[in-house]
């Protein structure tokens, strides 16, 4: 009683059994295979079909009876959900659907008389706005299906041989209609694509500290409550408090931020704990959209670089990877003449002071 590939289930004089299922899907994708759902629940009614309408399968041809939820078998109420956690991880590299089912079970008993019932499935509520955590629908999304029941005249009493749901309602449907396995045909297959920072540290220059380490500070923005968001990498202490990524990054260390939804953007920033000047440089790739400090000046403890995106969107399939060049170059041995000269001046001062001293004294003999 799983509708299938082709929205149907059943065929004539063959019962079926008594349940439905009703598949709802996203599509999930990330281009390390970081694929977690998003925390989502729909909420999908069964309705009060019309009678309006023929169905025919070429050969016989009946009128559509009104379904009602009263056919339902007991304990199987008419709004189920599908739902869809953080928590879950989709078993699949790249992309692939997370799948629900949304089952109704029907008393075949209650049913008045044999025929085709036909009912109302609307999609009733979801937890939060889709697109607000970063769920993607497509521009013809349609929010209401229509399930058709089979009921035949069994040996022992009335039994069930058939389930179709049907994407949009029409006066006559046939077997070349438009039928749907439930939320998942290419009209009404949503997607949730997720994006992943990498941020590699290179320290550089003859006078360079590669011992050093520089704390990073990520501060991600935008809807992200419903996301699986992990952090990784090998440098020190790497922390995510409330969508504020810290960690301190050495000499080739990485700083690794996964499941980043498409609704949220990331400002990166560094600090110079030690008075060495520095020249950074940054290096962005797989992302549009950003500005970045090019040659950029780490004076003392000043965040003088920084990264800034306002989304990424149109590049979460892609590798957002972020390299940050530290420099320091040798020092002039000229600079050894800015340390003396105070003393050379100090020494001066004194030679003149005992030289006009020397010369009052000898003033007064005279």
């Amino acid at each position: 009683t799983d509708l299938g590939t082709d929205g149907k289930v059943g065929s004539s004089g063959t019962p079926v059994g008594n349940t439905v299922v009703v598949k709802k899907a996203i599509t999930v994708t990330n281009h390390d295979g970081y694929t977690y759902e998003p925390t989502i629940t729909y909420t999908y009614t069964l309705q009060d079909g019309t009678a309006s309408g023929t169905v025919s399968d070429g050969a016989v041809t009946a009128n559509y009876k009104a379904g009602s939820v009263s056919y339902l078998a007991s304990g199987s109420t008419a709004a189920q959900t599908a739902v869809f956690s953080s928590a879950t991880e989709v078993t699949a590299t790249g992309s692939a659907n997370a799948s629900h089912d949304l089952t109704w079970e029907f008393n075949p008993e209650a049913f008045p008389s044999a025929g085709v019932y036909r009912y109302i499935l609307a999609e009733t509520d979801t937890s939060v706005t889709p697109s607000s955590i970063g769920i993607v629908r497509p521009a013809d999304y349609d929010t209401t299906k229509y399930l058709d029941v089979y009921v035949q005249n069994g040996t022992s009493g009335k039994e069930i041989y058939g389930f179709v749901l049907v994407d949009d309602e029409a006066s006559t449907v046939t077997t070349a209609s438009d039928k749907s396995p439930g939320w998942n045909s290419s009209d009404d297959l949503e997607t949730y694509d997720t994006y992943n920072i990498t941020i590699t540290k290179n320290i550089t220059g003859p006078l360079a500290d590669l011992t050093a380490g520089f704390p990073f500070t990520v501060t991600l923005t935008g809807e992200m409550n419903a996301a699986n968001i992990a952090t990784d990498g090998t440098g020190e202490n790497i922390t995510n408090t409330s969508g504020t990524v810290t960690g301190t990054l050495g000499n080739g260390n990485t700083m690794i931020i996964k499941g980043l939804p498409t609704t949220v953007s990331f400002t990166v920033a560094e600090d110079n704990p030690m008075p060495d000047t520095y020249t950074t440089t940054a290096t962005v790739t797989g992302v549009t959209g950003t500005t970045n400090a090019s040659s950029a000046s780490l004076t003392g403890n000043v965040k003088a670089f920084s990264v800034v995106s306002d989304g990424a969107t149109s590049n979460a399939t892609d590798k957002i990877e972020i390299t940050v060049e530290n420099h320091l170059d040798v020092i002039s041995p000229t600079g050894v003449v800015l340390r003396i000269t105070p003393y050379v001046l100090m020494l001066g001062a004194g030679i003149m002071l005992f030289v006009l001293s020397r010369k009052r004294r000898n003033a007064v003999e005279d």
